[in-house]
């Protein structure tokens, strides 16, 4: 249980580390997806962006986003350390023989928990993110979505999507902790880096890994949960539409930005935890 505790508290910093280095990029991808008439390519999102609602407009839903990431990792974390402690994969004793398989499978296996904690947190900033674009007045603020989603939907409202985003969440948590957990037993057996830059280095490239074998569900996920038809659109309904009016590259809007934000936001969030994990240590 003390070491459940520890992963949870080193997720906390981590977590406020990924968000607000990452959320401008996260609110152009949102963007990106949800309209692809209006925002053909990231600078123009950027530039139509700042035009129309100013700087702050990049960091709107950064709230629940940062809510979702406290909830989020805090399992994410929690979770991963109890099944890698119980399958001894973080064991040093024969670390030459470490299977790399294990990490993918408690990867996987971690992302199976994730919607329960971090869907509702994913509505309420996806919708924050766009509403503005669809030319409501309201619905601006997060009380607002909160409200309007709640008026519109009830409270399963809150869970819209849930089944796209557990597939996701299966794939890019599998390839996360997988590909981190890989990339620093190589990083630490052939370099002399330290500790550090190899969490920053593991992390960063961690992060664009998962985003980029899960883009694809996460751009439908996103059509979804900023749907305002009751009831929301099904997985089929929105893959169709998609393939019908842009094509196979359209389950990749934004895929650039993801791509580019998941490197500084996921380093910062190992780094931040790995830190806090070691100070911990030393403390309880």
């Amino acid at each position: 249980m003390t070491e459940t505790l520890k992963d949870v508290m080193s997720s906390v910093v981590g977590s406020f580390a990924c968000v607000y280095s990452g959320q401008p990029f996260d609110t152009i991808k949102v963007r990106m997806q949800v309209q692809p008439g209006i925002f053909i390519s990231p600078y123009l999102c950027i530039r139509k962006t700042l035009q129309d609602e100013g700087l702050f407009a990049l960091w709107r839903g950064s709230l629940p986003a940062f809510m979702g990431a406290l909830s989020e990792n805090a399992m994410a974390f929690g979770v991963n350390g109890l099944l890698k402690r119980f399958l001894n994969t973080n064991s040093n004793s024969d670390n030459n023989k470490k299977s790399y398989i294990e990490p993918l499978i408690t990867g996987g296996i971690t992302g199976i928990f994730i919607p329960i904690v971090l869907c509702p947190c994913d509505v309420l900033k996806c919708r924050a993110q766009v509403n503005r674009l669809k030319g409501q007045t309201t619905g601006i603020t997060l009380r607002q979505v909160f409200s309007d989603t709640i008026k519109q939907h009830g409270l399963k409202g809150l869970y819209t999507g849930i089944t796209i985003q557990l597939t996701r969440d299966i794939i890019f948590y599998s390839s996360f902790f997988g590909s981190y957990d890989i990339m620093c037993d190589i990083m630490k057996k052939n370099t002399n880096w330290s500790d550090t830059f190899i969490y920053f280095m593991a992390g960063g490239f961690a992060g664009q890994i998962a985003w980029i074998l899960s883009i694809s569900t996460d751009t439908i996920k996103s059509r979804i949960q900023t749907s305002i038809e009751v009831p929301a659109p099904s997985i089929t309904t929105v893959f169709n539409d998609i393939y019908k009016n842009q094509g196979f590259k359209g389950f990749f809007r934004g895929i650039e930005v993801a791509v580019v934000r998941a490197f500084p936001a996921n380093a910062a969030l190992f780094v931040g935890y790995e830190i806090t994990r070691q100070s911990l240590n030393k403390i309880i």
